[in-house]
Formats: structure tokens, sequence, C-alpha cells
């Protein structure tokens, strides 16, 4: 029976790789990391069978998938073969053939077909990931050579021997994604990084450094007003702990992004992991500072402007040095303070849905974000204020003191 668009979707992974027929030689193959590949099985003049690539599911979806294959039917009725056009192709350009194709090859292949769909401070973070960890150590190797035990692991290894577990787990990922990125243009067969995520190391819990407990948040926050760096640092680390946002989010807050009248922060999409852009409800203390910073950094386009030379905003590990200086950095990191924000004002009984939309965790309503700036937008305004009143209380003293949840729907 042809295959519909339900079914599809409905896929599960298995253990082995596997095929689904739609007729006519069309059939949807399916990996064990998820991947689903359309392929067309035909016979060339001398009738020897082959095989030509249609794409990767969902971007090309089940229609398109059989308006490729009937095109490519046609085309073998007139002569054409798509396997032998696309070895005159690579030999036109003088391309390397698969053989000689090293997993560097595809690895900037793959950066440069995904950069525009990436947010710039993931696109950073792959980027610096690539040539710092992967490629040094596997970049020249043949990516058909390229096996589990030789190349990937020793790669995953080293990383995680300098206790960087997350960015471990991250690279055998995009190892993999490289491979299957490969695996679309027909250059290997496999992907020797799938099922291999069970030989890391676990993360422990916890490990996404953040701090939960009140009082310690508020002796955390009095020891921040203890450091001696710019009052552009002094000012991040304030308004860090005030807005929940991601690190490489707030470190690239422009000036243009913020209206100090509506008392929001509108930032872009392209800066945002989920590439849609999201207003953040500014608080009367955040207003305060952004306006005393303002003497400092006004000039600059960025809100946290870098020092000396050059136009940009400060450095990604600006803030971890800070937190080290004063000795929090074992205890908190700037993405923990989202975790901090979530825990405080869950225990506190605010409405989850919208702590998770104030964390960009929930997709924004197509129609009323253009009205409201998203789903429960008054809520968010009023818990925001309230999470920086808990933090000044928590700062002023000792002892827990427990604001009243106002508003909460």
């Amino acid at each position: 029976m042809p295959l519909n668009d339900l079914q599809i979707r409905a896929l599960q992974p298995r253990a082995k790789r596997y095929r689904l027929s739609d007729g006519q030689g069309l059939y949807l193959e399916v990996s064990p990391s998820g991947g689903r590949l359309w392929r067309l099985r035909y016979r060339d003049a001398n009738g020897k069978e082959q095989m030509v690539s249609l794409g990767a599911y969902p971007s090309v979806g089940l229609r398109g998938a059989r308006t490729a294959a009937e095109a490519t039917r046609v085309g073998l009725r007139e002569g054409v073969d798509p396997a032998a056009e696309k070895r005159a192709k690579r030999v036109a350009r003088k391309a390397p053939m698969p053989e000689t194709v090293t997993f560097g090859d595809v690895a900037k292949a793959w950066l440069s077909a995904n950069r525009d769909h990436w947010a710039r401070s993931n696109l950073e973070k792959i980027e610096a990931n690539m040539a710092n960890d992967i490629l040094p150590r596997i970049g020249t190797v043949p990516i058909r050579e390229v096996t589990w035990r030789d190349h990937i692991k020793p790669v995953i290894v080293a990383i995680e021997d300098r206790g960087a577990v997350d960015t471990a787990r991250r690279a055998l990922q995009r190892i993999g994604a490289v491979f299957k990125f490969a695996m679309a243009d027909d250059i290997v067969d496999n992907n020797p990084a799938t099922g291999r995520t069970s030989t890391l190391t676990k993360r422990k819990r916890g490990e996404m450094r953040a701090i939960t407990d009140p009082v310690r948040l508020g002796e955390a926050l009095r020891l921040l007003t203890t450091h001696r760096g710019s009052y552009t640092v002094r000012a991040a680390l304030g308004v860090m702990f005030h807005l929940p946002v991601r690190p490489g989010e707030l470190r690239q807050m422009k000036w243009a992004e913020i209206d100090f009248e509506a008392a929001v922060w509108d930032i872009p999409a392209e800066r945002m992991k989920k590439r849609q852009p999201f207003a953040v409800p500014l608080s009367r203390q955040v207003l305060e500072m952004l306006e005393a910073l303002r003497a400092y950094t006004g000039d600059s386009p960025f809100v946290f402007a870098k020092r000396g030379k050059g136009i940009g905003p400060m450095s990604e590990n600006t803030v971890l040095t800070a937190l080290k200086a004063v000795g929090l950095h074992d205890e908190m990191v700037g993405h923990g303070v989202r975790s901090t924000f979530s825990t405080l004002a869950h225990a506190e009984g605010w409405l989850s849905d919208a702590i998770e939309r104030q964390l960009s965790h929930a997709e924004a309503d197509a129609v009323k974000g253009a009205y409201d700036r998203g789903s429960h937008w008054e809520t968010r305004v009023r818990l925001m204020q309230w999470w920086s009143d808990r933090l000044d209380a928590l700062k002023a003293t000792d002892n827990v003191v427990r604001l009243p949840v106002r508003g909460v729907a």
C-alpha cells in the first residue's frame, strides 16, 4: 500500500535500519538515529540496479518525494541517468570522490548548509566545538574510514577528561549530525556515532550549577557587590539575576531593542534558540540598572559592550570569570540563573505556563502575539516584578523573606 503522511509522522527508529515502500521503486529509509531519507531504486540502460537519494523527510514531504521520483522516471525514459549525471558533475567540478572526502570536508559543508538556521550564539558554540575539539583530531581522516573506537571515542574521552561533560555530549551529537548529512549525499552508508550516548559520562544531578536555596541566594547576591571589576561587568551580574534569559541573549542585548517607556526588551528572532522574536518584560529594578549603565556604554550599540577597541559585546567568559572572582563559580553558572528562577517561582505557586513562557520554552501564540506580545503576557509582567522584589528582599537580609504572589492566574 502507498504511504501516507500520518503513517510517516508516526514512524519510530528501530535498532536496525528499515525501509517502507511507496511503490514503483520509491521508499523511505529510517535509520536507527531517527533520520528519514527518500530513495528511489531503478535500473539503468544496462539493466543494472541503481539508487538515487531524493532528500530527507520532513524537508522533502511525501508529495515532494513522489514528484521528484516521477521526474526521475521521466528523465530515465529520455535517457537521463541520475547516477551517471551525478558522477559527471563531480568530475566537472573536480570534486573528490567519496573515498577521499574527509570528515572535515563534510563538516564544513554541514556548517555552511545550516548556519542560516541557527541562532548566532548557537552557531558560535558549534563552530568553536568543531574547531577546538573535533576537527583537530579527525578533520583530516577520510570520512569513510572514521570509526567509533579509533576516532570518535578518543575525541569524546578527551573532552570528558577535562570535566566538560555537556560539551562531550554535544560533540557526539554534532559528529552524528555530520554523518547524517554525509549519508544524505551517499558519501557514507552508516553513522558510527549512532547509539553511543550510553557510553557518555552521566552528568550528576545539579551539575548545571544553580543556587536554589533562598538563604544562599541572598548571600550570593551580597557577594556579587564585592566584585571589583568594571561597572559594566558588575551591571551584567546584577541584570543577569533579574532577567532569566540565556547568557548569549543577555550578552548581546542592544540599546535599540529596549523600550524604556513600555518596559520591554524585544529580542530579535536571529538571536533566539527557537528562531522566533521574544519579548521580555522589564521590572522597575532592571530599568534603573539599565538607565545607570547607559552613561557608560550608551555610545555602543551593545548594552554590555566589551572594553577596548572595536565594537562588540563583552566576552562569553566574562560572567564566569566574575563569578570565579567572588568565589561563586562552583555553585553558579550564567545559565543556572534560569534554574534558580524556575525553582523559586514554582515554589511560590506562580503559573507554570507563565514561567515556561518567560523562559521561552513554549512557542508564542502567533495571533495573540501581535497584540499582547504572546501568551500570559500580563502574568509575566507581574512575575518579573515579583522576581526582582524577591531578589532585593533576599539580598537585604539573612532571613528568608516570602513575598506575596500577586495576580497569579
